[in-house]
């Protein structure tokens, strides 16, 4: 039973995790400078470019992660950028079904006694079988991803090296 439970924890990760890695990094396109420490803040803004910073890099992407602020400003830290602008546009809606077959090893030990009679005599006989086989159970599963458009500025200050 506990490589069910594992195999059943293992599959519901796989069918709850989201699509991918932070997408604001993954398909940034621009300059990279060095990483913001963590004690430097990074600010979300609206569209307009921050006053006294340039426009270093963008990023465009389609995901159903669900990014939010906290995966913008790492990506903003990680690129060297002091502010990020971002949006996400509703798409679409999908849903994915079926069914995960799950194997697991069985083991049934069976107990044989009893006589057997012939012309020498008699004698009596006890003892164990046992019989390995497997166990396919089939897990139903359905996965609903709502997936949005994406699209990030990340700005940084001009004074900054």
């Amino acid at each position: 039973m506990p490589k069910l439970g594992f195999c059943l924890l293992l599959l519901t990760s796989v069918i709850l995790n989201g699509c991918g890695p932070n997408g604001f990094l993954k398909h940034y396109v621009g300059t990279k400078y060095e990483p913001l420490p963590n004690s430097e803040p990074v600010s979300v803004v609206f569209p307009s470019t921050p006053e006294g910073s340039k426009l270093i890099g963008t990023s465009d992407f389609v995901s159903c992660n669900g990014e939010k602020d906290r995966e913008a400003i790492s990506a903003a830290r990680k690129v060297g950028a002091n502010y990020v602008a971002w949006n996400a546009d509703y798409l679409d809606t999908s849903t994915t079904s079926g069914v995960m077959p799950i194997t697991t090893p069985t083991t049934t030990t069976t107990y044989h006694s009893g006589s057997v009679w012939g012309n020498g005599g008699s004698a009596s006989y006890s003892g164990y079988s046992t019989t390995h086989g497997s166990k396919t159970t089939y897990i139903p599963y359905t996965k609903t991803r709502h997936w949005y458009k994406y699209t990030a500025k990340f700005y940084r200050i001009i004074d900054q090296p």
